[in-house]
């Protein structure tokens, strides 16, 4: 599911570039709130970790975002495109996904199940938010990108709720479905989390998928309306 509303009242070149950035701020936001709702979650109650501990397992990955978000994305961005690295931050956090779905419910290590993924994941979002940002505003007018970003911004609490909702319904659908077939309670939940993370996964590849597809039809979109202008 996705949200690409138009803004009523926006300027006219501000919302022809929203639909693109809200879908692809909504989509990486809910992958996101698996990283920082549902995982610590996943660790309390299927791996013992307290609330404390558990803050502290995410703060590799805290870490990571800032540091790259401030050094090496802008790099990686210049030197590759928007579009380049928006597809391989949202590949990026669906391989994440997928990493804390294979968690299982016992023998779990820090490194191999939790500080890999959690890494993997601040990589995606580094690189996949700064582009999604990009797109959102960049038919905006210098003295109209405040009201851009903060239409995306919205967009992004937005998208982190919903996708929240769903997963956590999901999950606890899951959950019950799978007691009721006489597994194990802790099994059981596990089974609720992995079902959450493979959906954030499902949905960070469909984004991928269409950023490939719809920036390059943007491209050429905005190439023949340039042409046009200037015949």
């Amino acid at each position: 599911m996705l949200i690409s509303r138009q803004v009523t009242g926006a300027p006219a070149n501000i919302q022809s570039s929203q639909p693109a950035g809200k879908q692809y701020s909504d989509d990486t936001a809910w992958s996101c709130m698996d990283t920082h709702v549902v995982l610590p979650e996943s660790l309390q109650q299927i791996q013992g970790y307290g609330a404390f501990e558990s803050g502290l397992a995410l703060l590799p990955m805290t870490a990571a975002i800032m540091i790259l978000m401030i050094g090496a994305s802008s790099r990686l961005i210049s030197r590759l495109s928007v579009k380049t690295s928006m597809v391989a931050g949202l590949g990026l956090l669906a391989v994440a996904m997928l990493l804390f779905a294979a968690t299982p419910s016992s023998s779990t290590t820090f490194v191999t199940h939790v500080l890999l993924a959690s890494l993997v994941a601040a990589a995606g979002m580094s690189l996949a938010y700064i582009p999604v940002l990009t797109a959102a505003v960049s038919h905006a007018r210098k003295e109209e990108s405040g009201l851009a970003s903060g239409i995306v911004n919205t967009s992004y609490q937005i998208g982190s709720a919903l996708g929240l909702a769903i997963m956590v319904a999901v999950a606890s659908a899951q959950t019950f479905q799978a007691e009721n077939n006489g597994i194990g309670s802790v099994e059981a939940l596990n089974s609720g989390f992995h079902l959450a993370f493979i959906g954030a996964a499902a949905i960070a590849g469909l984004a991928a998928i269409l950023a490939l597809a719809a920036i390059k039809r943007a491209s050429v979109s905005s190439q023949k309306e340039a042409a046009m202008a200037a015949g």
